[in-house]
């Protein structure tokens, strides 16, 4: 596999580990429980075991990708499937309506 192909497979594993890690560990969506934490564990070892072969432990492949998707499930969760209720931070702070 090319560097560039093996660097949107990182790209894409990493996405859907830090979506994960996202899913399960988001108080807004419930009480954590236990069950998350095994599968972000699951998630984890099934990228590794299907990126391993592909990227051949090249350095520059594996930071991109990571870099790459990381970012885009942070952006993604946080602004498109769960976005903040204020568009302001701040203002909610300041007013006593969001919890810390």
């Amino acid at each position: 596999m090319s560097g560039f192909g093996a660097s949107i497979l990182e790209g894409i594993l990493t996405f859907v580990f830090v979506y994960t890690i996202y899913d399960a560990m988001d108080t807004r969506r419930g009480q954590v429980s236990s069950t998350g934490t095994l599968v972000i564990g699951l998630i984890a070892g099934a990228c590794v075991l299907a990126a391993g072969p592909f990227s051949g432990g090249n350095q520059a492949v594996y930071w991109v990708g990571l870099l790459v998707g990381a970012a885009v499930a942070g952006l993604l969760y946080d602004n498109v499937l769960f976005p903040s209720q204020y568009s302001d931070s701040i203002r909610g702070v300041l007013d006593g309506t969001v919890r810390m």
